[in-house]
């Protein structure tokens, strides 16, 4: 089984820590090696918004955005999940 990354519940309440956010935000990008141009593309977002999430900057990454951008990281490890064969 591949290396997956856990996704809390959506009522668990670190969804509403946006430290926490930011921190599995980095810790996610680092261990894909995703860059701001690579995060930006992935979630739709400008660079530079994508640098303000990456910061200790009253703006960060939201709820849905890092839920949903977890779960397409998954589904990159998991082939069934992208509809092929494994």
């Amino acid at each position: 089984m591949p290396d997956l990354h856990n996704i809390p519940a959506r009522d668990d309440p670190c969804w509403g820590d946006a430290d926490w956010r930011r921190d599995t935000l980095i810790r996610v990008c680092a261990s894909h090696d995703i860059d701001e141009s690579e995060l930006a593309r992935l979630t739709g977002s400008t660079t530079n918004t994508v640098r303000f999430w990456l910061t200790k900057h009253r703006s960060c990454v939201g709820v849905s955005t890092l839920r949903a951008l977890l779960y397409d990281l998954n589904a990159r490890r998991l082939p069934a999940l992208r509809g092929q064969r494994a």
